[in-house]
């Protein structure tokens, strides 16, 4: 990309730090947050108020540790379901010690009733009962199909249909290498571990001059593997979960990029280091855990979210604690809050020459004239931190980093580097983007960007009170 194409307008040459006013803050309460769902053009006013502890409920089937157990436990919940003709929720305790293989929980009506379900690790901590297995987006069908297809042998159709649609892909891609994939509402998950061992090592996946530490890991590719995706599962509650990968952790997805559904965590711990709790979905996050990882030395952004830009509310953190494994990477105080994902984009107006068409439908193209959708445009995410305890890893002079540009130094400053075909600055709100924006000639109205609210920002943000 010439010089003579950069939209300099929509350069940042120094890192932003928005914050909410009291005021603001004040809005942002978690019954107003998970009040809506649903499409964009027609949000509906659905109030829930979901569980702020671990229930005490007493199991209907217990599964005990191996590889495949919990799925087969899952089926046989279905099959119970199915000959009593009645959904409902069916609750599954998970004795300690370590379950093996992919969890799948679809979507299942019997007689108009949905089915959904609870997960209880019967352990003293998430620590007692984990889910741990290897799968990554790189990885290709045929591998999945020769580790995984004996699993689902036996599965209901509802669950085997998701299994045969993965198993078609000539790769797997994000969305379909999770650990865990939640499909029905209402799910709950309380007191376990999900831990994805990927150990982002496929060469393939890698750009070309790359090499792997000692540990064969290596710090840059495609190496996306979720250990948790709600695949548009609205009202899904985690308590006491502890999730672990390296890029990609928790994926929590919209029904499409032009809703939202919603999630509640309480007491969690997440860890991983790129982009690893990312997606288009509404969520709260209550007394949680993120955990940076710098061990395989790679950049780290805590979040991407995709919100669509009338969805009213993204991801909430509320009194979380920002911590990180000590590794030297987080001495460079380069990790960020996050980076918002500029979801399919191929053509940025706010990189390229400001010719490039916007089209409504979700047909996008880096030809000549290039173009963008509607989808990718209004994918603008949002994402804010109230009461939280951030530790000295932190960029705080730039929390918020570019999607595809040089980044951001300790002390605000932009690195030296171009900007990519996928560029896009952060927008703390409605205005940047109509500022950004405003000499393109293909962005046509603008004025419908949602609530004249903070798309970032934090409030009371405080040193942790021990070590980070």
């Amino acid at each position: 990309m010439t010089a003579a194409c950069l939209n300099d307008w929509a350069l940042r040459h120094h890192g932003i730090r928005p914050m909410l006013t009291e005021a603001e803050a004040a809005q942002v309460t978690l019954s107003e947050v998970l009040r809506r769902a649903g499409p964009v053009s027609a949000l509906r006013d659905d109030p829930w108020d979901p569980p702020r502890d671990v229930p005490d409920l007493a199991p209907a089937i217990t599964v005990a540790p191996g590889d495949g157990t919990l799925q087969r436990a899952v089926e046989e919940a279905i099959a119970r379901a199915r000959k009593a003709g009645q959904g409902g929720r069916v609750v599954i305790g998970l004795a300690p010690g370590t379950y093996g293989g992919l969890l799948y929980l679809p979507q299942v009506k019997m007689n108009g009733t949905p089915l959904s379900f609870t997960l209880i690790g019967l352990g003293t901590t998430p620590a007692d009962t984990t889910l741990a297995e290897s799968i990554d987006a790189e990885m290709p069908g045929t591998e999945y199909l020769a580790r995984f297809d004996a699993q689902f042998a036996k599965a209901s159709p509802e669950t085997r249909a998701i299994h045969d649609h993965i198993g078609a892909r000539r790769t797997l891609s994000t969305h379909l290498s999770s650990v865990v994939r939640i499909e029905a509402p209402e799910t709950q998950l309380y007191n376990l571990t999900i831990r994805n061992t990927y150990g982002c090592s496929r060469p393939e996946a890698t750009p070309e001059g790359i090499r792997a530490d000692a540990q064969g890991r290596f710090p840059c590719g495609q190496h996306q593997a979720v250990a948790l995706l709600s695949a548009g599962a609205d009202r899904l509650t985690l308590g006491h979960v502890h999730l672990s990968s390296w890029q990609d952790t928790l994926y929590l997805q919209s029904p499409d990029k032009a809703s939202t559904s919603r999630s509640y965590l309480f007491g969690c711990d997440i860890e991983g280091d790129v982009d690893f709790i990312f997606g288009q979905a509404t969520a709260w996050f209550e007394g949680c855990e993120i955990r940076a990882r710098g061990d395989r030395d790679a950049h780290c952004w805590l979040t991407a979210p995709a919100t669509h830009a009338r969805t009213p509310w993204g991801f909430v953190f509320h009194r979380c604690r920002l911590t990180h494994d000590g590794s030297p990477r987080m001495a460079q105080r380069r990790t960020n809050l996050g980076r918002q994902w500029f979801e399919g984009v191929k053509a940025s107006p706010y990189g390229q020459a400001p010719e490039a068409r916007r089209v409504a439908r979700d047909a996008i193209s880096e030809a000549e004239p290039p173009t963008i959708s509607d989808a990718s445009l209004f994918s603008v995410g949002k994402c804010l931190w109230l009461d939280c305890a951030m530790g000295d890893h932190i960029n705080l002079n730039a929390p918020w980093d570019d999607w595809s540009g040089p980044g951001y130094a300790a002390s605000g400053a932009l690195c030296d580097g171009p900007r990519q075909p996928r560029y896009r600055p952060p927008q703390a709100g409605p205005a940047d983007m109509a500022r950004f924006l405003r000499d393109w000639s293909g962005a046509g109205d603008l004025s419908d960007l949602g609530p004249d609210f903070p798309w970032l920002g934090e409030w009371q943000s405080h040193p942790p009170e021990g070590p980070a």
